[in-house]
């Protein structure tokens, strides 16, 4: 028997029912180099590099939003709106 597991929300992308899952804008990587970059390879311009990591680090930490984890687009809706009731409907129409 299968479990049923509680969603939360639904995906416009690809109509899957989903708990959505926060995702960082950026590369982790890109700001590893660009930490080594400020700190090691560039003391001369320590100053400015140091600002550009500090930015690039602040833009992953606020840039944060919700995705589907299906599809890993951006578009979901709580499954309790008018919208997303009618993509479950289409959805369990097609199914039968």
């Amino acid at each position: 028997m299968k479990k049923k597991v509680k969603t939360s929300h639904v995906c416009i992308t690809c109509t899957a029912s989903v708990t959505p899952r926060r995702k960082q804008q950026g590369s982790f990587l890109i700001e590893i180099i660009i930490w080594i970059l400020a700190l090691f390879i560039t003391p001369s311009t320590a100053g400015i590099s140091i600002l550009i990591a500090v930015a690039y680090s602040m833009f992953r930490l606020v840039s944060k939003r919700i995705v589907c984890p299906k599809c890993m687009s951006k578009d979901v809706i709580p499954r309790d709106t008018p919208a997303a009731k009618e993509i479950i409907q289409e959805r369990n129409a097609l199914r039968f």
